[in-house]
This record gives structure tokens, C-alpha cells and sequence, in this order.
């Protein structure tokens, strides 16, 4: 089945994926979009905002639950919308976007991490190290399950 490239970004939108070039070239580094979650009541923050969760946050407590390429002028407040809606994406597989949880945007060279709080977002990019260091063990556990 043929569709129009804007048709097929938007399904992988919703679907959560993530594409990339197979043979990048420079400049080739697509925006994308991660949406890191605490699992089921594993925390005492989870459901808090900033002012109480800010002294104890910590990168190991999220899980990433959505990962995928992240469209053009994209914002925190679309992004709170579009994972509040009925028809959001991986509907079946994620929660709606909840206070605690973390939104991180990474476009080109720069990324961002941010607490959805109470109302509106905390930078926590301070926690960006920590997670970039979860997704590339989580792709690596990926890896060697695919291996076996």
C-alpha cells in the first residue's frame, strides 16, 4: 500500500516508532520525541508535582514508555494534549500524560527533559545523562534478545 510520506510519518507518530536513516549522513539526526513514565506505584512521587518530587527524582525511577520521531514545531503543550485524547498514541500500550511524568525532545544536537508538573513543566535536563544511559542499555537488552 502506497501513501504519502506527511500519511506515513503520522502513523509512526501513533505508533510509536522511531525511523532513521540506515546510512545516516551528516545532518541526518531526526528529531524525536521520548515520554519516560513511573511504572505502577513504584514511587512515593509518582502523581506529584515539582515542589515535592524535585529533591527526589531520579532517572532510574521512569521507564520509557514512547519513543518516536517527533513532528516540526512541536511543543510541551501539544504534546500534554496529544496524550491526553482518547485516540492518543499506543492508547492500548501507555497511560494518558500525567503530572510526574518526563517529556524529553531532543531536535538535532539538543535535547531538553522536562517534569510535566502541576501546571505547565520543570526543566529537569540535569536527568538527561542518566537517561540516555537506561535507552542505550534498554536497546542493547533489545539486541541480545532479538540474537536469541
Amino acid at each position: 500500500r502506497f501513501c504519502h510520506i506527511q500519511q506515513y510519518a503520522n502513523q509512526c507518530f501513533k505508533r510509536g516508532c522511531y525511523v532513521e536513516p540506515e546510512h545516516p549522513q551528516p545532518g541526518d539526526k531526526l528529531d524525536r520525541l521520548l515520554i519516560y513514565q513511573i511504572p505502577h506505584y513504584t514511587c512515593e512521587y509518582r502523581f506529584t508535582d515539582y515542589d515535592y518530587a524535585q529533591s527526589k527524582l531520579k532517572a532510574t525511577d521512569y521507564r520509557c514508555s514512547y519513543v518516536a520521531n517527533m513532528p516540526r514545531d512541536y511543543t510541551p503543550d501539544k504534546c500534554f494534549r496529544d496524550f491526553n485524547y482518547d485516540d492518543r498514541p499506543c492508547v492500548n500500550s501507555m497511560p494518558s500524560l500525567s503530572v510526574s511524568d518526563l517529556i524529553v525532545m531532543e531536535r538535532g544536537d539538543k535535547a531538553e527533559a522536562l517534569y510535566v508538573d502541576a501546571v505547565g513543566f520543570k526543566d529537569v535536563s540535569r536527568l538527561l545523562p542518566e537517561l540516555h544511559d537506561m535507552e542505550v542499555e534498554r536497546q542493547e537488552h533489545n539486541l541480545d534478545e532479538l540474537e536469541r
